[in-house]
């Protein structure tokens, strides 16, 4: 059955809870929406079939099955089908504790979460919309529980997210780290790099720093010092400017200055030491 929609009632007992429910749709068919001032409440919404556009912040998403997006109050953002028809489960909630509980579980104004495993959310969701159905004058406290419930396993889904989406930029980024680990005593440039994985070198740069939290350069100077305090350590007699030659270095003075930023010392000193 398609198009469950659900908005309790809410009294001023209600809005005095920590965490509370102010709207659900199950199975429900998306048609499109513009909110140019944001939303009074925080949304949650994933895609069970078809596909659809998610647009905050001047950035464009694709929202696909087992994908889900999240917004806080009164941010600016739309979405609509791309590809019909578009099936999502969504729940909009509000509470005095939500934006603090948010804030220390690092979730961010807006997030997109890929849901590897999706049973747990959907059995919380569920059991909400059920308990919501109820007459029971206790409901709301009961699904006040869940949603506090499904706020900590949002946070756990979003690590979870964040791990596996870095695990398969790993995975992409491989050849790129290989090409440096077998060519790091030649040049070596930002276009070969990009060529591996067939990106151009922006997007390249940008997927390597949301990896690795640095520049592919930066990476390849890291590796270079590595490699030049092996050098060291087996090779007492070389001189810093053939230490500095063997491992991509064609200028000593940047080496040592490069070596003194990551590892704290000059090259000598290092060498003094071991």
């Amino acid at each position: 059955m398609k198009n469950l929609i659900l908005f309790p009632i809410l009294h001023k007992n209600i809005t005095d809870l920590p965490f509370f429910i102010t709207g659900m749709g199950i199975e429900y068919i998306e048609k499109g929406v513009v909110r140019n001032n944001g939303y009074h409440d925080y949304q949650w919404s994933y895609c069970v079939e078809g596909r659809g556009k998610f647009i905050i912040d001047e950035k464009s998403y694709e929202i696909g099955p087992n994908t889900a997006f999240f917004f806080r109050r009164d941010i600016p953002h739309q979405y609509f089908p791309i590809q019909e028809p578009w099936i999502t489960k969504w729940m909009t909630f509000n509470g005095v504790a939500v934006n603090g509980l948010l804030n220390y579980m690092n979730i961010n104004n807006w997030e997109i979460i890929n849901l590897s495993q999706k049973k747990d959310i959907d059995y919380i969701i569920e059991d909400i919309y059920k308990i919501l159905s109820l007459s029971d004058k206790e409901k709301h406290v009961s699904a006040s529980s869940l949603l506090y419930k499904f706020l900590i396993k949002m946070s756990e889904l979003k690590e979870n997210s964040f791990k596996e989406g870095n695990l398969n930029l790993y995975k992409k980024l491989q050849p790129v780290i290989t090409l440096m680990e077998n060519n790091y005593s030649g040049i070596i440039t930002l276009e070969e790099m990009a060529e591996k994985v067939n990106v151009n070198k922006y997007y390249l740069c940008r997927i390597f720093k949301e990896a690795y939290l640095i520049t592919p350069f930066e990476y390849l100077n890291q590796l270079r010092i590595q490699k030049s305090k092996e050098v060291i350590i087996n090779n007492k007699y070389l001189k810093i400017n053939q230490i500095a030659f063997n491992v991509g270095f064609n200028d000593t003075s940047y080496f040592c200055s490069m070596f003194r930023k990551i590892e704290g010392c000059t090259p000598i000193e290092f060498k003094k030491r071991h």
